[in-house]
């Protein structure tokens, strides 16, 4: 599916049975020059941290979504989504305290791997040997927008029963205890195509992706990391884990999400409130119609 005009088709699937987000882009005119300078220092904004692998085009552009939250009122439009999130308000500073539970730390998926150390060769995990039977089968790699891998390496250390981390500039080590860990990673995806003529559509997918990665902190025993599934025979990406069992995953709070700021939006142009349409129907597909249940998003264990 590609959007009307020169807006590429932002497709959603996943990597490394998380989510991640990707792009397919067959018109490089609207490409955003991407400043490949690491940033000098590790720095924050608000309680999220971003590692200082980050380009600032990479940072910037986590920012500046959050920017847009708090220039449009988000979710008030939307009471199912309120409902899925159980907070009682869509204002900019419920919305970033459910995101900064879920979230806390962001870095390069270029040096992710290298970052990662082992904590503990015997930890006690909470729940010991159930894992989600997503995270057992597998799943399709495709090219990263953003992953969360504070839950996915929450997962592989849980199966090994050893305690992984990651070293974090100017935090620390931040030990994965629990799918909430926090740790989002950024891949070339996520800014490989700005259409600078719709900075607003741009910003409010960012914005979606990032409470769409966020949900894969919650979740416990099968629904730990609240992974993707399969979607179904005759679906766009049929046989690819780009989509959810669940009612209430990452796939629909990434739709209503979209779907509030088409309507509340400000300085959207109608082209912008097309195009978010757009990505509210595509990812409200993703939800499998087999889907009856809300899965259990209590968190496994601690964030320490």
């Amino acid at each position: 599916m590609k959007f009307p005009g020169r807006l590429p088709l932002f497709a959603l699937f996943t990597v490394a049975v998380l989510s991640s987000c990707a792009k397919d882009n067959d018109d490089k005119k609207d490409q955003a020059i991407v400043d490949p300078s690491p940033v000098s220092a590790a720095t924050s904004n608000g309680r999220i941290f971003f590692d200082s692998s980050l380009t600032g085009k990479e940072r910037g552009a986590i920012e500046t979504a959050l920017g847009f939250l708090e220039s449009n009122q988000l979710l008030n439009s939307e009471q199912r989504l309120l409902n899925i999130m159980k907070i009682g308000r869509g204002d900019a500073r419920t919305v970033r305290d459910w995101l900064e539970t879920r979230v806390q730390y962001v870095i390069n998926d270029s040096t992710s791997a290298s970052k990662l150390v082992s904590v503990s060769k015997n930890h006690q995990f909470e729940n010991p040997g159930i894992l989600p039977p997503a995270f057992r089968e597998g799943a399709n790699k495709g090219s990263v927008v953003m992953a969360n891998v504070g839950a996915l390496f929450y997962l592989m250390g849980k199966k090994k029963g050893e305690l992984l981390g990651i070293n974090a500039d100017g935090v620390g080590t931040i030990p994965f205890t629990s799918p909430r860990a926090g740790i989002l990673i950024i891949g070339d995806g996520l800014l490989g195509v700005v259409p600078a003529n719709q900075p607003n559509a741009v910003r409010a997918f960012q914005l979606a992706t990032l409470l769409h990665e966020a949900r894969h902190s919650d979740g416990n025993k099968e629904t730990a990391g609240f992974l993707h599934a399969k979607c179904p025979a005759g679906h766009d990406y049929a046989g690819q884990s780009a989509c959810d069992d669940n009612l209430n995953g990452p796939y629909r709070i990434d739709s209503l999400t979209t779907k509030a700021l088409m309507n509340s939006c400000v300085g959207c142009s109608a082209v912008e409130r097309s195009n978010l349409r757009i990505l509210y129907l595509d990812s409200e597909t993703r939800v499998n119609p087999t889907a009856r249940t809300e899965w259990d998003d209590a968190p496994e264990g601690r964030r320490l």
